[in-house]
């Protein structure tokens, strides 16, 4: 199993206390990213019922991103794509407060708290297991990705 960063840096640390020896000008120290306080929660890629393309049933595809920290995200420029590259950018000066949640519909719709449309009209994730939302945030670092799985009972909802 491999270190974290984190844990490797600790263990750096902890060694030259013991040692009483650090290492200087061995190079940039890499940095380490906090881990994303948002996460993606439910994904409904196959929602139950026929595909019939309708709009209505469009928006029943969706992706639920919550914010687990304790501070308000900014979600400007942050995206959401599937393996297609199907991309989704959320609109400038979209937040999260801490605890709460937004859903991404697939279809059309008029973004309110929330919730957030795509703006697809047609079905983006695909109904058999394996496709993959992946959350990145404005300069492109991943923040959560989340695989469809059906399960036994052949639900069309996984939760992340």
């Amino acid at each position: 199993m491999f270190a974290t960063p984190a844990r490797l840096l600790s263990a750096l640390c902890a060694a030259a206390a013991l040692t009483g020896t650090l290492v200087l000008g061995a190079g940039p120290v890499p940095s380490v990213e906090a881990a994303s306080a948002l996460r993606f929660t439910t994904f409904v890629a196959d929602p139950s019922g026929k595909d019939n393309r309708t709009n209505a049933h469009i928006n029943r595809e969706k992706i639920t991103i919550k914010n687990t920290g304790r501070s308000t995200i900014n979600l400007s420029g942050y995206t959401v794509r599937d393996k297609q590259n199907h991309r989704f950018t959320f609109p400038k000066n979209l937040t999260l407060k801490p605890g709460k949640a937004v859903v991404l519909h697939t279809g059309k719709g008029r973004n309110a708290a929330g919730h957030v449309y795509w703006g697809q009209g047609n079905y983006v994730w695909n109904n058999t297991p394996g496709d993959t939302a992946t959350l990145r945030n404005s300069r492109g670092s991943v923040q959560d990705t989340c695989t469809f799985t059906a399960s036994k009972h052949r639900s069309g909802t996984t939760t992340c």
